[in-house]
């Protein structure tokens, strides 16, 4: 039951009697949430290195407008802004 395998089922049921069911559900809950708290973590450990790789492509593309470039931007900005 609750996806324990049969042989540690087996040995709940041995050990416990009448209490396996709760110590089925007890571990169940216990494992699942492991393996939750892994999941976050290597979700946040990807979500770092995906946030630290953007910020330095943006950073790049910045770094890589010319003077020219940022001049032409503010004319195209004030002449809509003009309207």
């Amino acid at each position: 039951t609750f996806g324990i395998p049969g042989a540690v089922q087996t040995e709940i049921n041995n050990d416990f009697g009448g209490l396996a069911p709760l110590v089925s559900l007890v571990l169940f809950v216990y494992v699942n949430g492991q393996i939750q708290k892994f999941r976050r973590e290597q979700e946040e450990k990807a979500m770092k290195a995906a946030g630290e790789a953007m910020s330095e492509a943006a950073k790049e593309t910045v770094e890589g407008i010319t003077q020219e470039q940022w001049a032409k931007l503010a004319l195209c900005v004030l002449i809509d802004l003009a309207g």
